[in-house]
């Protein structure tokens, strides 16, 4: 009798694979040059608001929903981006409708406000996630029935309507203009690159470590711009906190010392001729990175 293997290959693994089948050098520098683009503009429209939703409690708040849900890991990452993005936006709004009423109470006005924001957070959230399920997975798509069924298993009741009401929301308080590039697709298109450069390179195996320190960046945000800001003895602005090139550029370094550290020279060098990010950079942001998730 004959065995059959019938193990899956792990997300990295199946990336990586296709990359190697379909990607051609030309086509992946085309992606890299697009990706850096997006990236920028992101940086460039990034407002002195977002980042201030994107904290510890609301990604473990995303992570735990999709891990319940079985998203796609990638779904969480941008869960959390579309989060951040809505609740800055939706909190401004809110802010100046309250402002420019007549009421002599605005401050009672703003507390009534402020408490419904809250209890709808869970659902806010879902939202978010659902939406980005639509981005990254038609297969793992969220419909509204199953949105409704997971509040309802958290004792959170909410009909469809309002599970309906709620994603329109969020989509409309964006402009419909989402962001539908995570994190995790810059560190998968960069360590692509590098992984063709370095032959050799245990790709997957770093591919495996960066989405550890990626879920240590979400959790571990404040800390980790913190400490940044300390090593560079430069306030961390908005702009420098959205920057996902750099994130992702630090994050595969950082990932990569960690599996090998005695090639990192090699690998910093590398990232800053794939990026044009400076060497001096890349070293101080994934030496905070490496120093937080050791300490962990």
């Amino acid at each position: 009798m004959t065995s059959t293997n019938t193990s899956k290959a792990s997300p990295s693994e199946t990336f990586y694979s296709l990359a190697e089948l379909y990607a051609s050098t030309e086509l992946l520098e085309d992606c890299l040059k697009s990706l850096a683009e997006n990236a920028q503009r992101f940086v460039n429209e990034a407002t002195k608001d977002e980042g201030k939703f994107k904290t510890a409690k609301a990604a473990v708040l995303v992570f735990n929903i999709c891990k319940k849900l079985g998203m796609p890991v990638e779904v969480r990452y941008l869960a959390v981006e579309v989060f951040d993005k809505f609740m800055s936006k939706h909190i401004t709004q809110l802010q100046e409708v309250i402002s420019s009423s007549s009421s002599s109470n605005k401050k009672v006005d703003w507390d009534s406000v402020e408490r419904r924001v809250i209890d709808q957070i869970p659902l806010r959230a879902i939202s978010c996630v659902q939406i980005a399920s639509k981005i990254v997975s038609n297969y793992k798509a969220l419909s509204p029935l199953k949105v409704k069924n997971f509040l309802t298993n958290s004792d959170l009741h909410f009909s469809i309507e309002c599970v309906i009401r709620s994603e329109m929301r969020v989509l409309k308080t964006l402009d419909f203009r989402l962001p539908f590039i995570s994190p995790l697709t810059y560190v998968e298109m960069l360590l692509e690159v590098l992984r063709r450069n370095c032959p050799g390179l245990p790709a997957t195996v770093i591919h495996d470590v960066t989405v550890k320190l990626l879920d240590v960046v979400y959790i571990e945000r404040d800390v980790i711009y913190k400490l940044l800001g300390n090593a560079t003895g430069v306030e961390i602005d908005t702009k420098l906190a959205n920057d996902s090139f750099l994130l992702a550029t630090s994050i595969i370094v950082a990932a990569a010392y960690i599996v090998d550290s005695e090639s990192s020279d090699s690998f910093i060098e590398q990232m800053s001729l794939i990026t044009t990010i400076k060497e001096a950079d890349i070293i101080i942001f994934s030496t905070v990175l490496v120093k937080v998730a050791l300490d962990l």
